[in-house]
């Protein structure tokens, strides 16, 4: 063993028995009761909230597998693949690999903590994990950010046993992780830079750049990750361009303010205001241990916090200066610094600060799992006295999507009686409409009969390149929107069809109570490609 590994290990003790084993005894209970009730609520609820439009969008990407799409790497696909094989086209077994995915995450965030805090810190950590709303969504919504934030924390462990645990064989670890990342999301390159940063910063670690082990790990994860350049390579690179050039390329915008406010989402004010002390905290008379190099050098550990914590995040600063950006992008981020957090929190304070800090975090515990039980009970079978508005559906919040579904299936089956042809089903905005319609249609093969709006000249992602225009002349085809104006009411429609109904209304139910509307047209005899 290292000498800095035998002095973090000495720390660790000297923490575990500063804490005292009733302090250890109570983390342990309350992080357990904490973890049951969270996958408590994931087994009840799992399979009966109603998909949302991005999660509906990537079972599609699983209808048409491949080993690459336009907008995201084909992890995601891969996983709702065999688990609906397995499990059939349910909500349940589209989402089981989001849980799965979040048990692995969470294993190796616990892990992680206990490397480098001793025995009491990962049960803090688990808590943190098990209620932060960014990583409690991570484990119930089947999206790329599941495998994403699976493959991160276990970069991040091997990371640290490789860097700080000086375990050469990590790296290869290191490797399986960054290539499975890019398999779910490219942001997790991100984690390169901060490793060459943290390998040039710290003179005892320079060793690793003339060693071939870093080298080995970058060339698993490319070759885990060529699936996704072959694709490329076949499309014109087309993914690497949406992901980068287009992204570049779209009207300057100053999303500063949007990015920060993003993190109260994603880690609560409680979660944001304890990073922040954390990360500026001082570690003693010579001040913050950033802003003292010898000082937070000396401890590698804070070094691996702020360090993987400040690259990542400080890139998508930038970039908020200047473009939009996105709710969910900085989550996977505040990994690296929950094993501080919660060696923060473990220690006994007596000051004010520290009793307020460790009651801040059980009231935001306590009141996040109340919120977030009380909205998956609202939005899978309401609550008393509380109706859905009509206004909130077939938006965001995943109420009435599988009413809407059965709706225009009846569109649809209606058409096919009159004409003897079964109907092509369009959603004319990017791809909410048409990925529920497919998913939720009781047609069992809706999926090969819901195009997306690209058919008339709009984006529609996927869509455009699962359903070229020349191969649906002459079909009829339902155009479906959310509202009466917009793409189902462009006179260029009229080009695009031998006779186009009327724009109608349609109200949907849950039971006896109205949850959502939409419009819809008729268009018969399609003919693409018309000027």
């Amino acid at each position: 063993m290292n000498n800095v590994a035998k002095a973090i290990e000495c720390k660790n003790k000297r923490l575990s028995a500063d804490v005292g084993l009733p302090h250890v005894r109570r983390w342990r209970g309350f992080a357990l009761a904490v973890l049951s009730y969270v996958i408590f609520l994931r087994f009840v609820f799992l399979g009966t909230l109603n998909l949302l439009p991005e999660e509906a969008y990537y079972w599609n990407y699983a209808q048409h597998l491949d080993i690459g799409y336009l907008d995201h790497p084909p992890m995601v696909a891969w996983m709702i693949w065999v688990a609906t094989k397995l499990g059939g086209n349910t909500e349940f077994a589209v989402r089981i690999g989001a849980s799965l995915s979040w048990l692995v995450a969470a294993f190796f965030c616990f892990r992680l903590t206990r490397n480098l805090y001793g025995e009491i810190a990962p049960f803090v950590a688990l808590v943190m994990f098990c209620t932060l709303p960014f990583f409690f969504a991570t484990g119930l919504l089947m999206t790329p950010d599941a495998p994403l934030t699976a493959a991160w924390s276990g970069a991040l462990f091997f990371l640290e046993r490789a860097i700080i645990g000086e375990r050469r064989a990590a790296w290869l670890g290191v490797g399986l992780c960054m290539g499975f990342g890019m398999l779910s999301k490219y942001t997790i390159a991100l984690l390169g830079p901060a490793t060459l940063l943290f390998l040039l910063l710290d003179p005892g670690l320079r060793r690793w750049l003339w060693q071939p082990w870093p080298y080995m790990a970058a060339a698993i994860a490319v070759a885990v990750f060529s699936p996704v350049v072959i694709w490329n390579a076949l499309h014109d690179w087309a993914s690497f361009s949406f992901q980068g050039p287009q992204r570049l390329e779209q009207p300057m915008r100053f999303s500063l303010p949007i990015l920060m406010g993003s993190l109260v989402v994603l880690l609560t004010p409680v979660g944001l205001i304890a990073v922040s002390r954390t990360l500026f905290a001082r570690s003693g008379a010579d001040g913050s241990w950033l802003a003292d190099r010898r000082n937070w050098l000396a401890d590698r550990r804070n070094a691996f916090a702020a360090i993987y914590t400040l690259v990542p995040l400080s890139v998508f600063i930038f970039f908020s200066l200047f473009h939009e950006v996105k709710l969910n992008w900085s989550g996977p981020v505040w990994l690296a610094i929950l094993p501080a957090l919660a060696a923060r929190l473990v220690r006994r304070d007596p000051t004010s600060a520290g009793v307020v800090s460790r009651r801040s975090w059980l009231v935001t515990v306590a009141v996040a799992l109340l919120i977030y039980s009380g909205s998956l009970h609202y939005f899978v079978r309401g609550l008393p006295g509380v109706s859905p508005s009509i206004s909130m559906s077939l938006g965001i919040v995943p109420i009435g999507w599988k009413e809407f579904g059965a709706e225009v299936g009846k569109i649809a089956a209606a058409i096919e009686s009159s004409t003897g042809t079964e109907p092509l089903r369009v959603g004319m905005d990017r791809y909410s409409l048409s990925s529920e319609v497919a998913f939720y249609d009781p047609d069992q093969d809706a999926v090969r009969n819901t195009a997306g709006r690209s058919l008339f000249g709009f984006d529609s992602l996927m869509y455009e390149l699962w359903f070229p225009p020349a191969l649906e002349k002459g079909r009829e085809i339902i155009l479906v929107s959310r509202w009466s104006g917009g793409a189902i009411a462009n006179k260029s429609l009229l080009k695009r069809f031998r006779t186009l109904g009327p724009i109608q209304e349609r109200i949907v139910h849950k039971g006896s109570t109205p949850v959502a509307r939409f419009f819809w047209r008729i268009g018969y005899d399609y003919k693409p490609n018309e000027p």
